[in-house]
């Protein structure tokens, strides 16, 4: 494909999206944002959790992708284990002054790639048993660079910066060229403001039509929240929501059903840090195999009682369905899932949060209409 056609691809996306944004923003724009974004901003010197994510995302596809054999598997493992102590090197050298808070996530993320590294190594081991020997050796070097790179991180616990914030001229400018928006960081403000106080309102008058006023609506709130499954109905509890959404759209023709698998499993050990509740994964742009993932983050059976509780009460059996239903169908999965059946190249590739937030909260909204939601209290 020729520069001219996907220029031509990306115009065209823009165009459904917004006409206005068609003209001001396209591939300058994308190139622009892309440029600020690794000139100025500089995620890739200021997050080591920038790198980490790439690095243990491409080993833990390897565990889940059904479209390769075990063979072509475990020799794309052993290439990528066997990078990483160099991954890692390079990770390093590239660091400048990193946010602390970003380091510290980086460290339990490095703890669970380690994990990662000993289960990929033994499940594809036992799947193509000719390459287990390189396999087990590949993966404890891995594994020892990721111990060693955590003393690295270590001294930037106390070295690192506490400044996060990117600043109101850069929030400014991602708005404008990324999200194709006119409005300005206050004016933003100003409307979430503005939502707030009529969020809060609808709270008051939906908590009165359900306790009859006896509460006020932060008391009900909490008091509902006090219903969640245990942390072994946890997973489980969601897979019959999201299986409950999928029968719901399908039965009343409220969108195509893609041929498409989503899957509800824990979020693995080195994602918990950055998916503290739950999360969607889509699949490839060009992967033969259609499966989603939705990831369910269960409470760490080695924290205190009340830690494990609180963590529960975000998981409250009146918000799964909003959940299931926003992040599989007819939300994300069923959305992204078609997108990438697409023949453009760019619109297998490129998303913005208007979009998709956008859609999956109108799913919210319409399968409420639609009568999906089984109570008051879901509502």
């Amino acid at each position: 494909m020729s520069f001219r056609d996907i220029e031509k691809s990306f115009f065209d996306l823009y165009w459904h999206m917004d006409p206005v944004a068609a003209t001001q923003a396209g591939v300058p724009g994308q190139i622009r944002v892309s440029l600020r974004r690794f000139e100025k901003l500089k995620p890739q010197a200021k997050n080591p959790e920038f790198w980490l994510s790439h690095l243990l995302g491409g080993l833990h596809h390897l565990l889940l992708s059904a479209d390769r054999t075990p063979a072509e598997k475990a020799a794309a493992a052993i290439g990528r284990l066997e990078d990483i102590p160099d991954f890692l090197d390079d990770l390093k050298a590239t660091l400048e002054e990193p946010v602390r808070v970003f380091v510290e996530t980086a460290l339990r993320m490095s703890e669970g790639g380690r994990l990662l590294v000993k289960e990929l190594a033994a499940a594809l081991g036992a799947q193509a048993p000719m390459h287990a020997t390189r396999l087990a050796a590949a993966a404890e070097q891995a594994s020892a660079a990721l111990f060693k790179f955590d003393s690295n991180l270590e001294r930037w616990l106390e070295m690192g910066t506490e400044q996060f914030a990117i600043g109101e001229e850069a929030f400014n400018f991602l708005l404008h060229y990324q999200h194709a928006l006119r409005d300005t960081a206050p004016e933003l403000w100003r409307y979430g403001l503005r939502l707030k106080e009529e969020i809060e309102a609808d709270l008051v008058r939906f908590a009165t039509r359900l306790d009859g006023g006896g509460k006020p609506w932060p008391e009900l709130v909490d008091k509902l929240r006090g219903d969640h499954p245990t942390p072994n109905e946890l997973v489980e509890a969601y897979a019959k929501e999201m299986a409950r959404a999928h029968d719901f759209v399908a039965e009343r023709r409220l969108a195509p059903i893609p041929k498409a698998p989503l899957g509800v499993i824990p979020t693995p050990a080195f994602m918990r840090p950055v998916i503290p509740y739950a999360a969607y994964d889509s699949p490839g742009a060009y992967s033969r195999d259609r499966t989603g993932w939705f990831y369910v983050t269960v409470p760490d059976a080695r924290l205190p009682s009340a830690q494990q509780e609180r963590i529960l009460r975000d998981h409250c059996r009146y918000e799964l369905a909003a959940t299931a239903l926003h992040e599989g169908y007819p939300g994300h999965h069923l959305q992204l899932v078609i997108a990438k059946e697409l023949p453009s190249h760019v619109r297998k590739n490129l998303w913005t949060p208007l979009t998709v937030e956008g859609w999956a909260l109108y799913c919210e909204d319409m399968m409420g209409e639609q009568g999906f939601y089984a109570s008051d209290e879901e509502l």
